[in-house]
């Protein structure tokens, strides 16, 4: 991969709330890959094995140890051996004939091999996998529809309506603009905010509030396979254009249409220097980035003289336009002939005579359009698809069999979707992926049920001038800047990776933490988010121990066994049976609610 243009993203760690996460002492704490979850003489990991340890045991600290391997399989956090090689040999014994005609019936078919305390809902396992977050209003229309009717509603997204939120996106100015006019203005008009916190913002937005919810994970997955960064000279500006024209356009087209898309995209001809490359002096950061990430892979079979061939058959590509963007100057696409490097080709199987300067680029399509098509393109498409959707390490099997629907359709990418859902192994591996911190944070978004309309006693920032709803995302991006993984922000060209080992540390997970505490006490008026109280059903229950199952079944769509329910009640002091307006007990919502978020269930997906 090229070396340049690697910025981090550093989460600080913030102060806690006033009663902090000394009320998660004992069962809520768990760390990304590590899986440390700590527990007190008295009280074991929450939603773990039931009931308090032996009398005699003092203070002890359970971990599951997990080899930090990229390959390695998140199944190992969260449940010992035993029950992780279970679940392989569960998936893997259906391998022969892992793709079924419809995805009820893999569900059907599939063992599914689920940790103590978690259940085994495949309706739940659908939402936490196609959705950024399971709600109790999602839950209940798949039951109503169906998983197949539903899936296939969600591959068709033109038939589903935009919800009050999406529609509130074009308050946000410069999402709308063409990349001419957002580098003349955006960057120069200082009342305006950056267009780049615009795209974060309205991502963000799709991600908790659209009904097209399949559509956005695929938009999300293409998003990190094809990577232009924000953080870059004209990132900034062209990152949200790429993703507008190039990936959310072809997310459920032809993947070798968003490839030849991209390649002719102001974006990612800057950001990978091709705009710098000469025909005496080729660059080969795209050439070997398209094969490496964007096609075939690292184990792809090309050579480094694949790459110079490559780089000299893509010079031309390039740019026009102003000197820099701050100069109200703008950049587009061009082709230019007088650059583009004639002579015989040869890369990976693709030959071309390429006598012709005017007609290198349909030279240079015509090379995409074969790499693309490639069965270790094949491949690698399938087992990244897989690793995002599945598992952190898919079986060999369902990757062989996804590349094969994937070059079969001609790289079409809702029949490979829909192919993963009819699979058997997918259908085996509920609670198999952790949730990313970004996915994390607005998954609870979603679980709490926040509205995109003002809260009462929202006063406007005085500038820059924002709608309420644009104020409402721009803290939640803060947020999500703070936690380090922030979406279409990935500064290097892999785009961000879907292994838990990725993400080993507990830095994020407090800051999300932190955020749920501030959300239910009122921190963000300029959305309207819930109080803990308003989480309960209405009539609210008349007990403190039917309060907490109702707030469970809301926040983790289960209900909690006896002991659980106990460690929860523990927080408030308060019995099963203790009236639920006892003032003790309602001062300790917050923190019941906090402590069901931070729980494995909601970790995990």
């Amino acid at each position: 991969m090229t070396p340049q243009h690697r910025p981090e993203h550093r989460s600080a760690t913030p102060r806690l709330g006033r009663r902090s996460f000394a009320s998660l002492v004992g069962f809520a704490s768990v760390a990304a890959g590590g899986a440390v979850v700590a527990s007190n003489s008295d009280r074991l990991p929450f939603f773990g094995a039931d009931g308090p340890p032996p009398s005699d045991v003092g203070p002890r600290t359970e971990a599951v140890s997990l080899n930090t391997s990229a390959n390695t399989s998140v199944e190992q956090s969260y449940m010992d051996a035993k029950s992780a090689t279970e679940l392989r040999k569960a998936a893997e014994a259906s391998a022969s004939d892992v793709i079924l005609s419809r995805p009820s019936a893999a569900a059907a078919q599939a063992k599914a091999s689920v940790p103590e305390g978690f259940p085994n809902d495949p309706i739940l396992h659908l939402a936490n996998r196609a959705t950024f977050g399971a709600t109790p209003a999602l839950l209940a229309r798949i039951k109503s529809m169906g998983i197949d009717a539903w899936i296939d509603q969600q591959l068709k997204p033109d038939s589903i309506p935009y919800t009050t939120a999406e529609v509130k996106i074009k308050e946000l100015p410069g999402i709308h603009l063409t990349l001419a006019q957002a580098s003349a203005t955006i960057h120069t008009n200082k009342v305006m905010d950056s267009l780049a916190d615009e795209y974060l913002w309205a991502t963000t937005a799709r991600m908790i509030w659209s009904d097209r919810q399949l559509f956005e994970r695929v938009v999300d997955f293409c998003t990190d396979r094809i990577n232009v960064p924000m953080h870059f000279d004209f990132g900034s500006v062209s990152a949200p254009y790429f993703g507008r024209d190039v990936i959310r356009k072809h997310a459920f087209g032809k993947y070798a249409d968003m490839l030849v898309a991209a390649v002719q995209h102001a974006g990612l001809v800057i950001y990978l220097n091709q705009s710098q490359s000469q025909k005496a002096r080729p660059n080969e950061n795209l050439a070997r980035e398209l094969l490496e990430l964007h096609t075939v892979g690292a184990g792809g079979g090309y050579t480094e003289e694949d790459v110079r061939q490559a780089a000299l058959l893509q010079t031309g590509l390039g740019v026009i336009g102003g000197k820099v963007v701050t100069d109200a100057g703008h950049y587009t696409f061009a082709f230019r002939p007088n650059n583009h490097y004639t002579g015989p080709i040869k890369i990976m199987g693709f030959s071309h005579p390429n006598a012709s300067a005017d007609k290198g680029l349909e030279v240079i399509k015509a090379y995409v359009n074969h790499v693309v098509r490639l069965p270790a393109a094949a491949k690698s498409f399938a087992r990244e698809l897989a690793t995002k959707f599945v598992s952190d390490k898919p079986s060999d099997a369902l990757v062989d069999k996804l590349a094969k629907v994937y070059l079969d359709n001609d790289t079409a990418i809702v029949p490979v979707v829909r192919a993963m859902f009819s699979s058997v192994e997918f259908w085996a591996s509920p609670f198999a992926k952790m949730h990313r911190p970004s996915e994390y944070l607005v998954s609870i978004y979603r679980k709490l049920g926040v509205q995109p309309q003002t809260a009462p006693g929202y006063k406007p920032p005085s500038a820059p001038a924002r709608t309420p709803f644009a104020d409402g995302l721009r803290g939640m991006g803060t947020v999500l800047n703070n936690m380090g993984q922030v979406p279409v922000h990935r500064g290097t060209p892999d785009g961000w990776s879907d292994v838990a080992t990725a993400y080993l540390g507990i830095s994020w997970m407090s800051t999300a933490w932190t955020e749920i505490d501030f959300v239910l006490r009122g921190g963000r008026p300029a959305l309207r988010f819930p109080t803990a109280a308003n989480l309960l059903p209405s009539p609210q229950p008349a007990t403190a121990g039917a309060c907490v199952d109702a707030l469970a079944q809301r926040l983790v769509a289960q209900k909690p066994t006896s002991a659980q329910r106990a460690l929860l009640l523990s927080i408030a002091e308060v019995g099963a049976d203790s009236p639920a307006s006892a003032t003790a007990f309602q001062g300790a919502l917050v923190d019941i609610a906090k402590a069901l978020l931070a729980s494995p269930q909601s970790l995990l997906r």
